[in-house]
């Protein structure tokens, strides 16, 4: 179990995933991703390259986010507000989010 971090089926914890994916002018590109407890305590962290040379911004974003989504499901996180600063992510998963709540509602 992280330090700072507990699991308890009456109250579940909040945590937060900040992620981001970019892309250079040189065709370089990478991510990062950082979970954080509901005190805004680092429970993961991890930055990296992106290999692939026609990789676009909304591309390396996506990465980003499912590397995050991945580790936090592997952390056994089951409560999480994303944040990004890429609107075209923010349009998509709320859009997903609110098909899913209606998915679930009906």
């Amino acid at each position: 179990m992280l330090k700072g971090f507990t699991r308890s089926s009456t109250s579940p914890q909040l945590c937060s995933l900040y992620f981001k994916g970019l892309v250079g002018d040189d065709s370089l590109a990478g991510f990062g991703v950082a979970i954080c407890g509901h005190r805004d305590d680092i429970l993961f962290q991890l930055n990296g390259p992106i290999h692939g040379s026609e990789i676009t911004v909304l591309e390396a974003e996506l990465m980003a986010l499912k590397r995050g989504l991945m580790e936090a499901a592997g952390l056994g996180i089951d409560h999480i507000s994303i944040y990004c600063d890429y609107y075209p992510v923010y349009v998509l998963v709320s859009v997903i989010g609110i098909f899913l709540f209606h998915m679930l509602m009906h």
